[in-house]
């Protein structure tokens, strides 16, 4: 059952508040696959600063899967994945029908299409376990 999807996160304010709101929520897991390392997203220090909570103190798994020519360019971000408090998988596969796309506890899914505006799904189980599976072929394959 989906509870509520959330679709037309169309600014990079709504866009940074959506995957902020997601991450906050997080309890058990965090897997991102974005090629780019979206600099919107990856740049902003309130987004970075959640990330480094739910990773330090809330002690949740977080795992990114990027290009292999990606900048990471955020200190914070690049301190983690230093750290190895963030898994960082680097690949040049793609995926066709999917810009990037985000699963929080293997439930919770923000999903990227090309040239199309972010749906964010609440509570598709079933969606979840798909893009996680799709996550982890993606990480298999670096």
């Amino acid at each position: 059952m989906i509870d509520y999807i959330v679709s037309g996160v169309n600014t990079s304010k709504d866009s940074v508040e959506s995957v902020r709101d997601l991450i906050k929520g997080a309890r058990s897991s965090i897997s991102i696959y974005d090629p780019s390392l979206n600099p919107e997203l990856y740049q902003n220090k309130e987004l970075v600063q959640i990330i480094k909570i739910a990773v330090e103190y809330k002690r949740i798994p977080v795992e990114i899967i990027c290009n292999s020519d990606a900048p990471i360019t955020n200190p914070d971000l690049e301190k983690l994945i230093e750290d190895k408090k963030i898994s960082l998988y680097r690949t040049d596969t793609r995926l066709e029908n999917h810009a990037s796309f985000m699963v929080i506890d293997n439930r919770h899914v923000r999903l990227e299409k090309p040239e199309k505006d972010p749906l964010v799904f609440f509570h598709p189980l079933f969606l979840g376990n798909k893009m996680q599976k799709t996550f982890d072929k993606l990480k298999s394959s670096k």
